[in-house]
């Protein structure tokens, strides 16, 4: 996605809590919330929203006031995200695996970021120490969900299938004892 000019400048929005809230319940209506497992009624996002510091939707990174720069850094990393690892993955494991690359890039500047996926990127963790962190960036940012699949399946057939369904779950100790 580098090579084809995607880029976080000019799609990075910075709102007042009043504009973030709009934004954020506008996003939200379209997504299945987690606490009930059906899309978020509009009353159940503008409770939400004052718990969000940003989130990242076709492209466009929205950032509330208070977003910090470790913030922005983790939601750039999701306009490089490959759509298909998202399907395959859902949403736990694709934030723990946003959270550990925007990580690295934090580290790199010296900048620290905690405190945030921390359960989810735990368990990413694990999924890259077993399976390779080169797989895991190649699935992520490329769409070879397939190789991380076999690197995983090692372990026996289904083992990946059923990591997905655990993170899915949130079953994040699970998901961790199929790794070991």
């Amino acid at each position: 996605k580098v090579k084809k000019g995607i880029k976080a400048e000019g799609h990075v929005h910075i709102h007042d809590s009043e504009a973030f809230v709009t934004a954020y319940v506008k996003m939200a209506i379209a997504r299945t919330n987690p606490a009930t497992g059906k899309l978020f009624t509009p009353e159940e996002a503008a409770e939400r929203a004052p718990k969000v510091n940003a989130f990242a939707d076709k492209g466009e990174i929205h950032l509330s006031d208070r977003a910090k720069l470790t913030t922005t850094i983790h939601e750039a990393m999701h306009l490089f995200q490959d759509s298909g690892f998202t399907r395959t993955v859902g949403n736990a494991a694709k934030e723990g695996t946003t959270e550990l690359f925007a990580r690295e890039i934090c580290a790199e500047q010296k900048l620290s970021r905690t405190g945030f996926y921390e359960s989810e990127l735990s368990s990413v963790r694990k999924l890259a120490d077993a399976a390779g962190k080169e797989k895991l960036a190649a699935a992520y940012f490329r769409g070879s969900v397939a190789d991380l699949e076999a690197a995983i399946d090692i372990k026996g057939k289904g083992t990946f299938a059923k990591w997905c369904g655990f993170m899915k779950a949130q079953l994040f100790d699970k998901a961790d004892d199929l790794l070991k």
